[in-house]
């Protein structure tokens, strides 16, 4: 008999874990880090962005901007205007790739830099994360389990 049959979604699951794994992913299990779990990450369920490890990133990798900066920074990473879920994606993308444009005032002037999320100039300084099975509840009251998610956030394991 063909091992094709008997393969599952939660086999599929399972083997895109085990290969993030070994690209030196973490892994967590949805409910572990939920409002309720034995590791809460998150305030409630509607929460898709893992508020504190994302603040630590910015703090870690922006050593050069000021608090204020850098909590302006997060305030923009969590404040998406659009309703459109793929305008939001396009958003967080850009604020990922191209750096989050932050003002503030430094010996009187006031100065433009970006703040980054990730340090892709150093790729082992980030963390990476897979989660599994996290319930996810929509503003319309619907709930989704969803297949893995990673979150790379750029915190120094140094």
């Amino acid at each position: 008999m063909s091992t094709i049959g008997h393969f599952t979604e939660e086999h599929l699951e399972e083997a895109c874990i085990e290969i993030l794994e070994e690209l030196g992913y973490e892994h967590q299990v949805g409910q572990d880090i939920s409002v309720d779990g034995v590791s809460p990450e998150r305030s409630d369920f509607k929460e898709v962005i893992l508020e504190n490890r994302v603040k630590d990133a910015l703090f870690r990798i922006n050593k050069d901007l000021p608090r204020e900066a850098l909590e302006d920074a997060f305030r923009q990473v969590l404040t998406f205007n659009s309703p459109s879920l793929a305008e939001n994606n396009h958003y967080f993308h850009k604020l990922l790739t191209e750096g989050i444009e932050v003002s503030f005032t430094e010996k009187g002037l006031i100065r433009t830099k970006r703040a980054y999320l990730a340090d892709f100039e150093h790729p082992e300084r980030n963390d990476f994360l897979v989660v599994n099975q996290l319930t996810i509840v929509g503003l319309k009251k619907q709930t989704a389990g969803s297949d893995p998610v990673c979150q790379w956030s750029a915190a120094c394991r140094d």
